[in-house]
């Protein structure tokens, strides 16, 4: 959290749930999976950017899954913090709205 001074001289708190960085380290930890893939299986890629994982692989499914969860994370964390800021203790089980059954 960080308290900014808007352009109309308000005082705003700034919260950030760090959803954005986790979906990116959940990017890159797959990415250089899909990198050792496609060298073992000397595909010639033009740019080693241009990994990829089949989606038949367990790796290429753990990478969905993983992301399914970075995503549910990024729509749960800020309501949560929100609901910890306002002291609203109505809302602290608003992750359970997002859970997967």
């Amino acid at each position: 959290m960080e308290i900014q001074k808007g352009d109309d001289d308000k005082i705003w708190l700034m919260v950030h749930s760090g959803s954005r960085n986790f979906g990116y380290k959940i990017a890159g930890y797959y990415h250089e999976k899909a990198m050792a893939f496609c060298e073992k299986r000397q595909f010639g890629l033009p740019d080693r950017k241009l990994a990829y994982l089949p989606m038949d692989t367990r790796e290429a499914m753990e990478y969905k899954e993983a992301m399914n969860f970075a995503m549910l994370f990024a729509l749960a964390k800020p309501r949560v913090d929100k609901a910890k800021v306002h002291g609203n203790h109505e809302n602290r089980n608003t992750v359970s709205k997002y859970r997967r059954n």
